[in-house]
Formats: structure tokens, sequence, C-alpha cells
């Protein structure tokens, strides 16, 4: 069975170092350390030119994306086999990206490129990309007027120094049921839903629908 697109994240999260500045100063620049690209929302994708064979997430290294970290956002996604990973946002930077330098490789839409590359690479770039998004869009405390919210934990939280409130990027729970159909006791196999049920509370048109499946 295929795995599913977005959902096969491989890396360890290591969230008992997020806040450890040491560790992560030093991790930074190991030789073993990746870069996953953003610029405008889109991730630098290494497009492949053979037929049948993936795409994949263009992974920089330090010397590669170094010029860039002063005015970048740079957020930590975990480790994979003792390589750090990183995702690295050039929206707002000043300096100019040389394509040139990456060949084969564009800044594309994850959506359209999620089917050429493989499930471990879009569960990266799903989370690295929710985590771009969530610190480019919280950037001012909502409680207090002008209050610029601090970054902290290599990315994974804000706080706000003035009122001290603390903002986390936003998690979306999800719930799949199996339940087994039972009102038959003849049938010769249990048939298995993956469903979400929500019944009204109160009585009226169209609430007790769902009743006859």
């Amino acid at each position: 069975m295929n795995k599913i697109i977005f959902a096969n994240n491989p890396l360890d999260r290591m969230s008992g170092f997020r806040s450890d500045k040491d560790w992560q100063k030093a991790n930074l620049l190991d030789n073993e350390t990746r870069f996953v690209v953003f610029h405008s929302g889109k991730p630098l994708i290494h497009v492949s030119s053979e037929p049948g064979s993936n795409s994949t997430i263009f992974l920089a290294t330090y010397d590669q994306i170094k010029n860039f970290i002063e005015d970048a956002y740079l957020l930590f996604l975990g480790k994979l086999k003792n390589k750090s990973y990183y995702a690295i946002d050039l929206s707002k930077s000043n300096k100019d990206f040389d394509k040139t330098a990456f060949p084969n490789c564009k800044f594309i839409d994850l959506r359209s490129i999620a089917q050429s590359i493989s499930p471990e690479d879009t569960g990266i770039l799903a989370q690295a990309k929710s985590m771009v998004e969530w610190n480019s869009t919280n950037i001012f405390c909502t409680r207090c007027e002008s209050s610029r919210l601090e970054t902290v934990d290599a990315g994974c939280k804000k706080i706000c120094k003035n009122c001290n409130v603390e903002l986390f990027p936003r998690v979306d729970p999800v719930v799949i049921l199996s339940l087994i159909h039972i009102s038959e006791p003849t049938r010769r196999y249990d048939i298995a839903y993956a469903v979400f049920c929500l019944k009204k509370k109160r009585g009226g048109g169209g609430g007790g629908g769902g009743g006859g499946g």
C-alpha cells in the first residue's frame, strides 16, 4: 500500500534541544546539517530529468545559505540518522538568490509537486511549510499594541516580552474511527468504516438522516 503524502514525516523533532542555544549554534555549523530552502511559500526542489524518477527536496549546506541567515527566518525541523534539518525562508531577504548556483532546482508549489516526490519528503515539507508560514504571519502580539513578538526555541515558539504571552504553531488534530458493522449477524465479513459521526443534540429537521446507513 502506498504511503499517504504529507503524513510520513520521518524527522525526530528533538523537543528537548530546541531551547538549547549552544546546541543549536553548534548544530548549524555541523557539516552534516542540511537546510530546506523556501521562498514565497514554495520549497526549492531538485527536479528530476529522468522519466519515472522522483524529484527531491534540495538540501542545502551551511556554506550555500550562510549569507542569508542574518535576514531570513531559520527554523529547526528535527534530526534523522544523526543529520539535522532546518528550514530557511528567504522571502524577506534583501540578498539576491543566485539560481544558477543550484542547477535543475526550482521553487515549486508544494501541492503541485507532491505526487512527484517521496511520501517522506512531502512529510518534511508539510512540517517545514506550516512552520515557515506560522512564523511569517505571527509578527506582532495581539494583546499589546505594536509589541513585536520574539522568536525562541529555534522557531517553535514566540513570546511577547511586554505581556509574557506565549504562542505556539497550530496543531490540527485528526480523529480516525474504525466502526464494525454488526447490525446483520449473518453477514460473513465485517465491513470497516473510517468515519466521523457528529449527531445534533437537538431534535429537528434532518438531524437523524444518518441512521439508515
